[in-house]
């Protein structure tokens, strides 16, 4: 009988172990986003782990500001982060003699924040806020 209490105890300490003490390791990361100078009014940012990592979040931005809580937050290490905000009149694309323009939303922000993005993160245990001030 004590054998099998000692398996259960240590089953229950690792089962602990691996889930942090309770928690899921997950972190709520929040911050600001600056337009030249203004905070963004709407948009969309993500994260995505860099390398190869599986844990990528998204927040949406409002009035500058964007929280991605805990319970969907981002695990520990370092993030490539991409920033949108559609708006303005949309650009035609893919122009096709004789035949209607394909148009598409203007995304607001440069590519480098976006399609081509230069931003990173590092997320740490613990409380993150990240700010960015884009030109």
């Amino acid at each position: 009988m004590s054998r099998v209490v000692s398996m259960r105890s240590a089953f229950v300490i690792a089962l602990l172990a691996l889930m942090g003490c309770g928690g899921s390791g997950r972190y709520e990361v929040s911050g600001t986003v600056t337009l030249k100078g203004k905070p963004l009014e709407s948009g969309q940012i993500r994260f995505d782990p860099i390398p190869g990592g599986t844990a990528s979040a998204a927040a949406t931005i409002t009035n500058g500001k964007y929280v991605v809580p805990a319970a969907m937050g981002l695990l520990p290490g370092k993030y490539k982060v991409f920033i949108t905000s559609i708006g303005g009149a949309p650009e035609a694309k893919n122009v096709v003699p004789g035949s209607e323009p394909v148009t598409e939303p203007k995304d607001l922000i440069p590519e480098r924040y976006n399609q081509k993005s230069t931003l990173t993160c590092d997320v740490i245990a613990g409380k993150n806020t990240h700010d960015f001030p884009l030109d």
